[in-house]
């Protein structure tokens, strides 16, 4: 008598027992992938690709590229990741599909943690590496260990589908002009061909030097350096890389850390870090963000040849211009005196309301004489954003009713020089808020009602938007998210299992 199969003996069971029974079909594999992919939140995404990648082998092969897009390694986490991969054993087939890869480790394990992650991960495409402050430095044995153990980068230039690399390192100690850092083993990015996203946010009260300046690799879309590295990037670099779209330029010193605390020789570091790139930037360079840096007088002359950029992002910690210069800039601003008849005038509410809306404007009488000097030399210029991070502005409360002069005056004064082609200008505000406020004189919407946005002015806004926010680049570490996960770092102690 032939066996009949269990799952058949219920399904007869099920049909003499209902005659309308009809057996319920497997929902098809795309339409759980959609299920997982849009859960809530990450977080719980993937915890539901978890559990059902547990249900049975044939659903596991399935759902476990879903359990781990991105991992973040903590301390002892990275460290038992490179012990299995350096011990040869075999390590869970789900790190396969982890394509996002954030290390938080100190900066003598970094480089080795970070390659022995990469290990496990053979599909990575993202990886961000965070080390805690150093603050104690012993003579120079401390440097030397950390610029000898960058030689554990090298694996990664074995990474063919590495398109973003982010390197986060501050030594936050009063300037020494003995102490200096040797980052010649960050070469590697040169290997990476299909590198979009490179981010060296290293910076502290030191010098910094390589054995031969780095060069970029020529597929890079967006760089975000600290001066200090921009002055370590090859000259050739910005020739080759015809793709570069996006800089981003941020200064995370303070004044003890300046050499000779002196913001003058910080400024004109910036300014022969600049003028190497200038040629190729005037011709390519789309968004260009300046953040806490101290700026003088000729970095301002070389930022106004960038006529292509579209974006402009002017958040200076000091200006270090003297009187004079800024008179001689405001003499060679452009003044558009045609378009001033052809503005349309805001409405009364918006006028009456700018200030709580946009919120507080610090140092407006220092920034006022650079924007003259700059808004006329940007013909492409779309979105503006303007910000100040001075320390002495840090902290300062300014209510909407104070502020809202300051910002009638700004508007009136800069009318002569605004470009039909600038739409948006954002306001840096500390607590994460970044209103987008929409200038009467947008020529995107210049051809319709009072009140109305063409369709490609709202879209810039709702770009802008997520540009604020660094929504339109997840791969970069948000500003804010860093000492987050340094907390993590520094108070775990123990781990349990990867998974």
């Amino acid at each position: 008598m032939p066996v009949i199969p269990r799952s058949n003996l219920s399904q007869s069971r099920a049909r003499f027992l209902n005659p309308k029974y009809s057996p319920v079909k497997a929902l098809p594999m795309e339409l759980w992938h959609h299920i997982v992919k849009f859960a809530a939140d990450e977080v719980e995404s993937r915890s539901l690709a978890r559990c059902l990648s547990a249900v049975s082998p044939g659903l596991r092969n399935f759902f476990l590229h879903l359990a781990f897009p991105s991992l973040t390694l903590h301390g002892d986490q990275a460290y038992i990741l490179k012990d299995l991969c350096n011990g040869g054993l075999q390590t869970v087939s789900a790190f396969a599909f982890t394509k996002t890869l954030v290390v938080a480790a100190h900066a003598e394990d970094i480089a080795s943690s970070c390659a022995a992650a990469a290990q496990a991960a053979h599909n990575l495409a993202s990886l961000s590496a965070i080390c805690p402050d150093v603050h104690h430095i012993r003579s120079s044995r401390t440097l030397q260990c950390i610029s000898a153990s960058f030689q554990h980068f090298a694996p990664l230039a074995r990474r063919p589908h590495l398109r973003h690399f982010g390197l986060y390192l501050q030594i936050p100690t009063r300037f020494s002009k003995t102490d200096c850092l040797d980052l010649s083993e960050l070469d590697f990015v040169t290997s990476l061909v299909q590198l979009h996203s490179l981010t060296l946010r290293v910076s502290g009260g030191l010098s910094f030097a390589v054995d031969e300046p780095i060069l970029l690799p020529p597929s890079l879309t967006r760089l975000h350096v600290t001066p200090a590295v921009l002055g370590l990037i090859h000259r050739a670099s910005w020739s080759q890389a015809q793709d570069l779209l996006v800089v981003h330029i941020e200064d995370t010193r303070k004044r003890s850390q300046l050499k000779g605390s002196s913001e003058s020789l910080a400024a004109a570091a910036l300014t022969s870090a600049l003028a190497p790139a200038l040629p190729a930037w005037t011709l390519r360079l789309r968004d260009c963000r300046l953040f806490a840096v101290i700026i003088d007088y000729t970095a301002i002359v070389l930022v106004g040849e960038l006529s292509s950029l579209e974006c402009f992002d002017f958040q200076p910690k000091s200006i270090a211009i003297a009187p004079e210069e800024i008179a001689l800039l405001e003499r060679k601003a452009i003044r558009r005196s045609s378009t001033i008849a052809n503005q349309p005038a805001p409405d009364a509410d918006t006028a009456s309301r700018l200030a709580e809306f946009a919120g507080p404007l610090p140092a407006l009488a220092e920034l006022l004489p650079l924007l003259k000097y700059l808004l006329g030399r940007f013909p492409k210029l779309h979105v503006l954003r303007l910000g100040h991070r001075s320390p002495r502005l840090r902290g300062l409360l300014v209510s909407s009713q104070d502020s809202q002069p300051e910002h009638l005056f700004l508007r009136t004064a800069l009318l002569p020089y605004l470009l039909p082609s600038l739409s948006l200008w954002s306001f840096a505000i500390d607590d994460g808020t970044e209103p987008v406020h929409h200038l009467p004189t947008c020529g995107l919407c210049s051809d319709l009602s009072p009140g109305t946005r063409s369709p490609t002015c709202s879209h810039l806004h709702f770009a802008t938007l997520l540009s604020n926010r660094q929504a339109d680049h997840p791969d970069q570490i948000h500003i804010t998210h860093i000492p987050q996960i340094l907390q993590v770092h520094n108070r775990l102690t123990t781990v349990g299992p990867l998974f």
